[in-house]
C-alpha cells in the first residue's frame, strides 16, 4: 500500500477546487430559487398587510348586520374602534399598491408573463401545473381586486343609479373571494417547498429604480384623487332670502322653490326597501337664522314608539330589542343631521364598532358600538324624532364629543328618556345642556321586558285610538289613523296609582309623555315634519351661530352628513361622503 504525500502545491490546488465547488453550489442554489425583484417583494408584502387590514375591518363592518352569520361568529377576534375609517384607509392603500404594481410590471417588461399561461416545454410537468394554477389564481386576484375597488368607490360616492344593496353584496362577495384566494395562493406556494417561499424572502436587488418611480407615480395619483375628493365635494348652497319659509312641514314656500337641491342616496338602513332612501336637501338663510328642508323616501309612517299594551297578565311594552338600543320593530321614524367644521372624515372617525371599543369603559348595549371623538372636537348633531319631538315642534340638539366616564352604578338613578334603572352609557353621544330636562318622559316607572306599570293613564279613554283600528304589524303605516300620534298630552292624564285601571284588554297606550319644550342649548332647533305618499317632509331652523361651544356655527365650509331612520332605534341609512355648506 502506497501513502500519498500532500505537497503545498497540492494543498493550494485543493483549496481552489473547494472554493470553486462552493461557488458553484451557491450559484446552483440561486438558480434553483427563483428570486423575485426587490420592488415586487416589497409590494407583495405591503399588499398582504393592506388586504389583511381591509378584510379584517370589512368583516367587522359586516358583523354588525343582523343577517350576518360567519362574520358575527368571528367578531370576538376582529378589530374594534374606528374600523370604518381604517377600512377606507385600507382601501386607498390597496388601490395605490395595485397601481404601483401595474406600472412596475409594464415598465420592466415583467408583465408579459401574465399575458399567456406557461407552456409545457418550460419545465417539468409538475412545475408547469403549479405555474398555470398560479397564473389562474393571479388573474382571479386581479379581477377580484378590481371588482372590490370599483364597488367600494361607488359605495363611497353614493352612486344613485345602482341599487345600494346590490353594490354591497358584490363588494362583500369580492372580499370573500379575496379571502379564499389568499388561502389558495399560500397553499400553492407552500406546496412548492422552501424553494418557492425563499423566492419572496430573498429578493434580487434589480429594477429598484423602476419600482421607486412606479411607487412615486402611484402615490402622486392617489394623493391627487384624495385631494380632489376633498376639494370637489357636493355643495349645499344656502341662498339669502328676505322671505323665510314657514315652519309647517309642507315645503311649498317660494323660498324652497328657488333653493338649489342636493340629492343623496343613503344606504344600509334597517326596514327601508333595499336598505336605501333617496334624500333631497335644500337650505336658505336670512343672515341670522338658517332653514333646511329635508325630504326623503319612507314607505311607512311609523308612530308606534314602543307603546304599552294591556294584556290579561298586565301592561307590557311592545318591543323586541329596546334594552340593547337595537329596536327595529316598534319604533318611530327619525332623521339626524351632523355638522362638522371642515373634517371630511369626521363621521367615519366618530363611529367606533365593537363590544368594547373604549378601553376601561363599559361596552355598548347590544355590543354594536359607540359614538365619540378622539381629537377633543365637537360634532353638532340635530336629532329629530317624529314622535318624541312632535308635540313641541322641535328637534333634539345633541353632539358627539370626547367620551365621558361611565356613570356611577346606583339603582336610585333613572333615565327619563328610556325609563331604565341606570342611564345607558353612550360614551361621547350626549345631549346639549341642560340634559336633565328632556322635553318628554317615558310612560312607565322602569323599563322591564315583562310586566310594567304605566306612569299615567288618560283622563278620558276616548283620547286613545280604538284598539280594533290599530294594525300592530311592525311595518304597518299609521297614516290612516289620525289620532295615532304615539304620544299623549301630560295634562290629559292622571297618575296610574290615583284611580282604577278599567281600560279594556288590548288597549294600546302611548309611551311618550311630553313635558314641555326643550330649553337652553338643547332647545335651539325648531322643526316640523309631515309624512305623505311615501315621503317625509321636514323643515328645521336654527340660528347661524348660537354662541354655544356644543354647537357648530353654520358658515362656509362646514360639512354636513344626514341619516334616516325607518322605525329603527339605531340602524339608520347613511352616506359616507359629506356635503359642504356654502352661504350666499
Amino acid at each position: 500500500m502506497l501513502d500519498t504525500v500532500q505537497t503545498p502545491a497540492a494543498d493550494k490546488s485543493a483549496g481552489a477546487t473547494e472554493t470553486v465547488q462552493k461557488q458553484g453550489s451557491v450559484a446552483a442554489t440561486r438558480r434553483a430559487i427563483k428570486r423575485s425583484p426587490l420592488p415586487t417583494v416589497l409590494m407583495h408584502w405591503a399588499m398582504v398587510l393592506a388586504l389583511a387590514l381591509s378584510l379584517a375591518t370589512g368583516l367587522r363592518i359586516a358583523a354588525d348586520a343582523p343577517e350576518s352569520r360567519v362574520a358575527a361568529a368571528l367578531a370576538p377576534v376582529l378589530p374594534q374602534g374606528a374600523v370604518l375609517l381604517w377600512h377606507l384607509a385600507g382601501g386607498i392603500l390597496v388601490l395605490g399598491l395595485m397601481l404601483a404594481y401595474s406600472l412596475h410590471q409594464v415598465a420592466t417588461g415583467l408583465g408579459r408573463r401574465w399575458l399567456r399561461p406557461p407552456r409545457a416545454a418550460a419545465a417539468a410537468a409538475g412545475l408547469v401545473q403549479r405555474r398555470r394554477l398560479d397564473w389562474l389564481l393571479a388573474w382571479s386576484a386581479f379581477a377580484l381586486l378590481g371588482l372590490a375597488a370599483v364597488t367600494g368607490v361607488l359605495q363611497y360616492l353614493g352612486n344613485a343609479r345602482l341599487p345600494a344593496a346590490d353594490l354591497a353584496a358584490v363588494h362583500r362577495g369580492a372580499a370573500w373571494g379575496l379571502l379564499i384566494y389568499a388561502v389558495a395562493h399560500a397553499a400553492l406556494h407552500l406546496s412548492g417547498g422552501l424553494r418557492m417561499l425563499m423566492g419572496m424572502l430573498w429578493p434580487r436587488t434589480v429594477h429598484t429604480h423602476a419600482g421607486t418611480l412606479a411607487a412615486l407615480v402611484a402615490l402622486g395619483l392617489v394623493a391627487a384623487v384624495v385631494a380632489a375628493d376633498r376639494l370637489l365635494p357636493q355643495h349645499l348652497v344656502l341662498a339669502r332670502t328676505d322671505s323665510p319659509p314657514r315652519l309647517d312641514g309642507i315645503g311649498n314656500d317660494p323660498a324652497w322653490q328657488r333653493a338649489q337641491p342636493v340629492r343623496l342616496r343613503l344606504a344600509r338602513g334597517a326596514n327601508l326597501p333595499g336598505g336605501a332612501s333617496a334624500l333631497t336637501l335644500r337650505g336658505v338663510h336670512d343672515g341670522e337664522r338658517a332653514w333646511f328642508l329635508c325630504e326623503w323616501t319612507d314607505p311607512t309612517r311609523s308612530s308606534k314608539h314602543v307603546p304599552l299594551v294591556k294584556t290579561a297578565q298586565g301592561w307590557r311594552i311592545l318591543q323586541s330589542a329596546y334594552r340593547d338600543a337595537d329596536e327595529n320593530l316598534y319604533y318611530e321614524d327619525k332623521l339626524a343631521l351632523m355638522l362638522a367644521p371642515a373634517k371630511p372624515w369626521a363621521a367615519l372617525a366618530s363611529v367606533h364598532l365593537g363590544a368594547r371599543p373604549l378601553r376601561g369603559e363599559p361596552g355598548p348595549p347590544g355590543g354594536r358600538g359607540l359614538h365619540y371623538t378622539t381629537d377633543g372636537g365637537i360634532l353638532d348633531l340635530w336629532h329629530w324624532k317624529s314622535v318624541r319631538n312632535a308635540a313641541e315642534h322641535q328637534a333634539d340638539d345633541n353632539f358627539f364629543g370626547p367620551p365621558l366616564p361611565a356613570p356611577a352604578e346606583t339603582a336610585r338613578v333613572r333615565d327619563p328618556d328610556s325609563g331604565a334603572w341606570l342611564p345607558r352609557y353612550t360614551a361621547g353621544y350626549r345631549k346639549d345642556p341642560p340634559s336633565t330636562y328632556s322635553g318628554y318622559e317615558m310612560n312607565w316607572e322602569f323599563f322591564n321586558e315583562g310586566r310594567v306599570l304605566p306612569l299615567r293613564l288618560p283622563d278620558d279613554p276616548r283620547d286613545l285610538p280604538p284598539a280594533q283600528q290599530l294594525d300592530l304589524a311592525p311595518d304597518a303605516s299609521d297614516a290612516g289613523i289620525p289620532r295615532m300620534t304615539g304620544w299623549i298630552e301630560y295634562n290629559d292624564t292622571r297618575p296610574y296609582a290615583d284611580g282604577p285601571d278599567d281600560l279594556p284588554l288590548g288597549t294600546l297606550l302611548p309611551s311618550v309623555l311630553p313635558t314641555g319644550p326643550l330649553r337652553g342649548d338643547r332647545g335651539d332647533i325648531r322643526a316640523r315634519g309631515r309624512w305623505s305618499n311615501g315621503r317625509w317632509h321636514l323643515e328645521l331652523s336654527r340660528r347661524l351661530d348660537t354662541g354655544s361651544d356644543r354647537d357648530v356655527a353654520i358658515a362656509d365650509g362646514v360639512l354636513l352628513w344626514a341619516a334616516v331612520f325607518d322605525h329603527t332605534q339605531t340602524r339608520h341609512a347613511y352616506h359616507l361622503r359629506p356635503v359642504r355648506l356654502r352661504l350666499r
